[in-house]
């Protein structure tokens, strides 16, 4: 398993997550972000919205129709990297079954580098089986797909001339890009259920859990980075993740809303 970044004062990281900047400037959104001592910014990922399933669940209708309009997060963060220097850029998270694992780790490897090493790689195997049927994944399958597409851009990510054999993809005397942070840009497992745990334990560098969860559980290895997504930025909630150990809370925000955001930061800023 890779080291990853340590987290080691005690202090709570804060980030934000935006699920559609589509409307908004990007640019300019991501100096703000970094101006207002944000850690971190994450994107998202839907690479399109399957209308079976919104049929199946009418009663989220608003959100999983934002799905079609969600950018590409790595071309986003791309143009974020641009305009920032401080500011730590995550996939929040990359559904990596739906992608050609020798394309992605080109992608991911590109953008650590732009951003100067900048990138946490977050990671998920997805939940909408029509759009992993869409993709050719059998949703069954999905988590298995997944530790076969990381385990060959790990290889890939190391620069040397390497060879893969697994169930899903297989190369043979291939070379790619390496990325900054060696041996590879953090990867973070996205998901609270009994695979995503054992993916975590296995070759994850850390672990994003949607709130609410149980922080004290027994998912990951000692000192394995927690980062959690928060539907809420309540004191309590925070404050509670904060005493079991969380190093970093990615609270989901309006683009919009430049108050919301000064609010939030100076919140932020409390647990410093």
């Amino acid at each position: 398993m890779a080291a990853g970044p340590a987290v080691d004062d005690g202090a709570v990281r804060f980030g934000l997550l935006f699920l559609s900047v589509v409307d908004a400037d990007l640019v300019a959104l991501g100096r703000t972000v970094e101006e207002l001592g944000f850690e971190s910014l994450f994107m998202p990922e839907h690479t399109h919205c399957a209308a079976g399933f919104l049929r199946d669940h009418p009663e989220e209708t608003d959100y999983y129709g934002g799905m079609a309009r969600m950018f590409d997060p790595f071309v986003a963060l791309a143009a974020v990297a641009s305009v920032t220097r401080t500011l730590r850029l995550g996939t929040g998270i990359c559904l990596v079954p739906q992608h050609d694992p020798i394309v992605l780790a080109k992608q991911v490897a590109t953008l650590d580098r732009v951003s100067g090493g900048r990138l946490m790689f977050g990671i998920g195997a997805g939940w909408v089986p029509a759009e992993a049927a869409h993709h050719g994944v059998a949703f069954d399958r999905r988590f298995d797909v997944m530790r076969d597409y990381v385990a060959a851009m790990q290889a890939l990510w190391t620069g040397r001339e390497v060879s893969h054999a697994g169930e899903f993809v297989q190369f043979d005397g291939v070379r790619s890009l390496d990325p900054v942070q060696q041996p590879h840009p953090p990867i973070l497992i996205g998901g609270a259920g009994a695979k995503a745990r054992a993916a975590v334990a296995e070759y994850g560098d850390g672990w994003m859990p949607i709130h609410p969860f149980d922080p004290a559980a027994d998912v990951a290895p000692q000192n394995t980075t927690v980062c959690f997504f928060a539907g809420t930025d309540d004191d309590d909630v925070v404050a509670g993740y904060a005493a079991a150990g969380v190093h970093r809370c990615v609270i989901v925000a309006d683009p919009d809303d430049r108050a919301d955001l000064e609010r939030l930061a100076a919140r932020a800023a409390r647990y410093g």
